[in-house]
């Protein structure tokens, strides 16, 4: 039996309603939706898998197959009360607190980034927050040169939510020790912050060193140039971060890996992009101002040695 003309409209209009339904679904799943950051933070402390390795490029170095500038090891923890590790199989158990750590893990990784002139800068981090997910301490370690070289200088930070200050101190190879503390308040306004910079780097790398001068001049030029504050900056001088999180594809990979999309503006334009698996991993970070991308070694494999 034909189809009457009316029944043809009619059908020919439901298949449209499906047809645009299922893009707009499809598109707001891989592109449009916009996620809580706070979900992402959330799955970021309680990764599916607890150890990743990662390899540090210049942007763009990895699509053209050269070597990475570094490499280092993230390690997330989920602790119990009793700050004992809960592995994986257990996670059913209640967390009393979370830990990241950023370390080397030979022979995988090194912990450290060459820098311009083949200076190795070795670093290590850790990141602590409780069971409500809110911070509570951090401490990095920046060291450059051999251990018994008298220009070698180690660099350590820490801060936590207690004592809302933060504590420096650099040790040179020669034993002499400089150190400074803040508090944490002050560093809401531009002016200390850019002071806090320029002493690390005059206390560590040197102001005249290549790399610093280069730091200094991205970081601090726009800054120093620019009499108004940034547009990540709010009100007098305050520092905020806005987060914006959204569903993405991995660039450079399957365009079929649904990611979190997790960014925020540094410097005016320039963003700070980092992409989540929906199992908590970082796969992938895109650090503009330092022109370097963290890349998830299973997901970004090492280049292969040319014979």
């Amino acid at each position: 039996m034909a189809l009457s003309w009316f029944h043809r409209v009619c059908l020919a209009a439901v298949t449209v309603f499906w047809l645009a339904m299922n893009y707009l679904l499809w598109q707001a799943e891989f592109f449009g939706s916009v996620v809580p950051p706070a979900t992402v933070g959330r799955r970021l402390l309680n990764p599916e898998e607890s150890l990743q390795h990662y390899d540090i490029y210049r942007r763009g170095d990895w699509l053209h197959h050269r070597a990475p500038l570094g490499s280092y090891t993230w390690i997330g923890q989920v602790m119990d009360d009793t700050g004992a590790p809960i592995q994986v199989e257990n996670r059913s158990r209640v967390p009393g607190a979370y830990k990241i750590r950023i370390d080397r893990a030979p022979p995988e990784t090194t912990g450290a980034v060459e820098l311009p002139g083949g200076q190795q800068l070795q670093f290590d981090f850790e990141l602590d927050f409780d069971a409500r997910y809110d911070w509570k301490a951090l401490s990095l370690t920046l060291s450059m040169g051999a251990p018994r070289d008298p220009g070698r200088w180690t660099l350590r930070l820490d801060s936590n939510s207690t004592g809302q200050s933060l504590a420096m101190a650099v040790r040179t190879g020669s034993g002499s020790t400089n150190s400074i503390e803040v508090p944490l308040a002050k560093l809401d306004a531009q002016s200390p912050r850019l002071e806090l910079a320029s002493w690390v780097v005059a206390h560590s790398l040197g102001a005249q060193n290549e790399w610093s001068k280069r730091a200094l001049g991205t970081l601090l030029g726009p800054a120093l140039q620019t009499p108004s504050a940034p547009p990540v900056m709010a009100g007098a001088g305050r520092t905020t971060l806005h987060w914006q999180c959204h569903y993405a594809v991995l660039p450079d990979h399957s365009p079929r890996l649904r990611v979190y999309r997790l960014s925020t503006p540094l410097l005016g334009a320039q963003e700070l992009v980092a992409y989540i698996s929906r199992g908590g991993e970082l796969l992938r970070a895109e650090i503009p101002v330092a022109q370097i991308e963290l890349l998830n070694r299973q997901f970004y494999p090492l280049p292969k040695r040319r014979e």
